[in-house]
């Protein structure tokens, strides 16, 4: 969060002097950064999420890859009645 607001900063003295004090501009340039931010940081939280989602279905479930690799070369056998 620190990082973000320096660079927030930095960004917006070096826009604002590019452009020769233009308030407008500045403005816009604001407005653009914050929306950028924003979307970085949902996105970072949707990436974590997918993340401890995944690895909680993988814990829960208790899945071996190997196990099911074996199930599709050698499908189980049905089980088999006597009909006498």
């Amino acid at each position: 969060m620190k990082f973000s607001l320096i660079l927030l900063i930095i960004l917006d003295f070096f826009f604002y002097f590019f452009f020769l004090f233009q308030f407008y501009s500045f403005c816009l340039f604001n407005c653009f950064l914050l929306i950028c931010l924003s979307y970085v940081k949902t996105f970072q939280k949707r990436i974590i999420s997918f993340s401890c989602l995944t690895r909680t279905f993988s814990v829960s479930n208790n899945v071996n890859i190997s196990d099911d690799m074996s199930l599709l070369v050698f499908p189980p056998t049905p089980p088999t009645t006597n009909m006498k």
